[in-house]
């Protein structure tokens, strides 16, 4: 039985055919996917959102401890 699963992912590419793939948010439906069913429902895009900045605070602070040293 198919299910419905959106995957959020960071692909960054730093060097010509050599890419890396982050995985920021993932979510599933259990239930069979219909054509009425393909967008994202409300609790969805708030935990879309919240793993979004979660993922986003990361690479700030990464970011922000590569330049202070």
């Amino acid at each position: 039985m198919p299910k419905l699963v959106w995957r959020v992912k960071l692909v960054a590419e730093l060097e010509p055919g050599v890419a890396t793939e982050t995985e920021v948010a993932r979510i599933e439906r259990d239930e069979v996917a219909s054509l009425a069913d393909l967008g994202l429902r409300l609790e969805e895009v708030k935990r879309l959102t919240a793993a979004l900045h979660a993922y986003s605070d990361d690479v700030g602070r990464l970011f922000r401890s590569d330049v202070g040293h």
